[in-house]
């Protein structure tokens, strides 16, 4: 029984910390769902566009959703982006790359 009850604990402080301690830092976004991230919300979107529209008029042109666990931020405005890529354009450079990324950009790093 005590063995249930500790599982049972350990289950509640991780959602605890996936959905509020994990994302304090990060502009807002969609809740994301535990292991799936915001994936479910952009394959019911219909088309993965759609879905970014949404958010960026619900949350700004700043916002984050998350791919699994993996936080993405997503600039949806043309002139913040030049900005930031100008600005910080050293801290973009060797960001992660997703491995479906690498085949449709041909990247074999």
């Amino acid at each position: 029984m005590i063995v249930i009850s500790l599982f049972i604990s350990s289950l509640i402080a991780l959602s605890f910390y996936n959905f509020y301690y994990k994302r304090r830092n990060f502009p807002p976004g969609p809740t994301p769902l535990p292991i799936f991230g915001n994936l479910i919300a952009i394959h019911l979107s219909g088309a993965g566009e759609l879905a970014f529209k949404k958010w960026a008029k619900e949350f700004g042109p700043i916002y984050t959703y998350w791919i699994g666990e993996l936080p993405v931020i997503c600039v949806a405005d043309y002139e913040q982006m030049a900005q930031i890529f100008q600005k910080d354009a050293e801290n973009y450079a060797n960001r992660y790359i997703f491995p479906i990324q690498r085949g449709i950009n041909g990247r074999q790093d």
